[in-house]
């Protein structure tokens, strides 16, 4: 089974506990379920869409837990269901549009500080963007001065690597 979540859409403004966001839950291709969160720290609305003959709610909540690792957390051990899996979905989506803002303006090097990965930031001169033909004058000057760690901008690779980070 093949469980996606699309259409996301956050109201960070309504955000107070939890997200505020609307998305739709494709199973196996089929758009399947329409899901909300209101963001004040209660659980997920989830209602089947017209149409949809597919795995219910609950199967899918005992495929998920079958199949999904648990996520640890805090020495926590949370079981893989529908509203976990939105919310990680959710974060993973908040995640990447602030590294896609920060990509767009910045330079963004994946280097280590005190043993661990990290992202840094290198701001351009006023009114460069970090263009192809920036990046690679930024990239000729960084192994000319032998500078540590690696550009993120254009590297597919390096991108998830620092979508864990941001």
């Amino acid at each position: 089974m093949k469980i996606e979540l699309k259409n996301i859409k956050v109201t960070a403004s309504l955000s107070e506990e939890t997200p505020a966001y609307t998305g739709t839950v494709y199973v196996d291709g089929k758009a399947a379920f329409a899901v909300r969160n209101h963001g004040q720290g209660g659980c997920d609305e989830v209602h089947p869409l017209p149409g949809y003959d597919g795995p219910g709610e609950h199967d899918v909540n005992l495929w998920l837990r079958n199949n999904v690792p648990p996520l640890v957390e805090s020495g926590m051990e949370l079981e893989m269901d529908l509203e976990l899996f939105c919310h990680l979905a959710v974060d993973k989506y908040e995640r990447r549009q602030r590294l896609d803002r920060i990509l767009r303006s910045k330079v963004v090097i994946l280097d280590k500080h005190k043993g661990e990965d990290a992202l840094f930031t290198m701001k351009l001169p006023r009114g460069l963007r970090p263009t192809p033909d920036v990046l690679a004058k930024v990239a000729e000057t960084r192994a000319r001065t032998n500078a540590p760690g690696e550009v993120v901008n254009g590297n597919a690779a390096l991108y998830e690597r620092a979508l864990e980070l941001v």
